[in-house]
């Protein structure tokens, strides 16, 4: 797919980095805190920032996060909050600020915010959350997908627009994980409808949608241009490249791809290629498929981060492979394990969620230290370097605490993280999103506006 509006490719950045200031120390802050109250925290879910770091997306089934009586309308809710002003704003309403009839995010999945937290992108089971349906004459019955545009005001029709509806002849189907580009027009995701673009497989595809032309494309396709299954996006800054997880034949021209197994692949929208990204130096595919959502990008598409317990790929041929995080320069075809002890071996345990800065300089990633916990601490990789810092220490002995769901700002001074330990903040116990802040503290006056 060729879009002429498409911004020229930002310039690559190698892992061969010049070195870079030292972070500043990180300050820990809770985000999912009851209505003016920052140190007491409530229960959500699926952490998400904005790529300028001003605000997070989260979901939760608790009340209290706004002033008494606006929210616990529907079981989970989704919720922006504003980390300069520590504000919530509950965006899972209808158009006109009514209560939805459905719950939103929650195990339904991932929330998303464009760059600059303008539009919040959520999954529902609401059907009257924009004007056209808020009759609640369930004409959705499925999980749907919603955009809300937070800089119009609550009355305005066009605040929430149904980004699924009906667009051809077919059976509706279910959506999630939705994955916006850097200035907010273009919005990926996954959906099961038939309903979306004429001759749609009857699978899961994957989706890009533009927000500004209200078009839809699907744009899991093999190397010939079929649809294929895919689940799982997500979309670069730039716009111009999706990854997603795929079990299809025939996505690149390589015979050695074992038939079933579950890759991770790039799509370029610019030139209708895919790039088959988990496999080793060697160029050899990797050995085991890949079972799960976690992927970043950078900015520009050139690193992409998965986890993977391929044989062949972490060098572990013992009988219980650990999942480890990996990143490959897609220009250069190099894969890295980011995930490693001093002596080049595997970490022992498995490491997820990885979330890649706009530059490809930082990750982070959730990784558990040796132990019987299944969780682990929440790090922050230089890539160019290996310097590797915690950003989840207890509060007194500094060990590695529980943190898992990471969100990374386009600098990679802030990391959003959900945590179940109470023994990060002295004063805060209790489970919740929270955010490691290595910026330096802005003056009052750089509170943002109400929207």
């Amino acid at each position: 797919m060729t879009r002429s509006t498409m911004l020229a490719v930002a310039t690559a950045v190698a892992f061969a980095l010049p070195a870079a200031p030292a972070f500043a120390q990180a300050e820990l802050k809770l985000l999912s805190h009851v209505y003016q109250q920052p140190n007491s925290p409530l229960n959500a879910n699926h952490p998400q920032l904005s790529a300028d770091g001003n605000w997070a997306i989260f979901s939760s089934g608790s009340s209290g996060f706004v002033a008494p009586g606006g929210d616990g309308f529907f079981g989970h809710d989704v919720f922006v909050y504003d980390i300069a002003c520590r504000r919530t704003e509950l965006v899972s309403t209808t158009w006109d600020g009514q209560p939805p009839n459905g719950a939103s995010g929650g195990s339904l999945g991932r929330s998303a915010l464009s760059g600059d937290g303008r539009y919040a992108a959520f999954i529902s089971e609401a059907d009257n959350l924009d004007q056209a349906s808020s009759g609640g004459d369930d004409v959705h019955n499925a999980a749907d997908l919603y955009l809300v545009d937070r800089h119009l005001a609550v009355g305005y029709p066009a605040r929430v627009r149904w980004v699924t509806r009906p667009r051809t002849n077919g059976y509706g189907g279910t959506s999630a994980y939705p994955s916006f580009s850097a200035d907010g027009r273009y919005l990926a995701f996954e959906s099961n409808a038939r309903n979306l673009v004429p001759h749609a497989a009857s699978v899961t595809n994957v989706y890009v949608y533009d927000i500004q032309l209200d078009q839809m494309v699907l744009v899991s396709r093999d190397r010939h241009g079929n649809p294929v299954i895919a689940q799982y996006p997500r979309i670069s800054a730039d716009g111009r490249h999706v990854v997603f997880r795929s079990s299809a034949a025939d996505m690149v021209a390589d015979l050695e791809i074992p038939a079933g197994n579950s890759h991770v692949y790039l799509r370029d929208l610019n030139t209708g290629t895919n790039q088959l990204i988990d496999r080793n130096n060697s160029g050899a595919v990797a050995d085991m498929g890949v079972g799960d959502d976690y992927f970043s990008l950078s900015g520009d598409g050139r690193f992409v981060a998965f986890r993977s317990a391929a044989p062949n790929l972490t060098g572990n041929t013992a009988t219980l492979l650990t999942q480890q995080v990996f990143v490959r320069d897609t220009h250069n075809l190099t894969l890295s394990m980011i995930t490693r002890n001093p002596n080049n071996a595997p970490a022992p345990h498995s490491s997820r969620w990885p979330a890649l800065s706009d530059d490809g300089r930082y990750l982070a990633y959730s990784s558990p230290a040796p132990g019987p916990s299944v969780w682990g601490g929440i790090y922050r990789r230089e890539l160019g370097n290996g310097a590797t810092k915690l950003l989840s220490p207890h509060r007194i002995t500094g060990a590695p605490e529980d943190g898992t769901f990471t969100a990374i700002s386009a600098d990679g001074l802030r990391v959003a993280f959900l945590s179940g330990s109470g023994n990060l903040i002295a004063g805060v116990s209790g489970s919740g999103v929270y955010l490691s802040d290595a910026r330096p503290s802005a003056p009052a006056s750089a509170c943002s506006k109400a929207r």
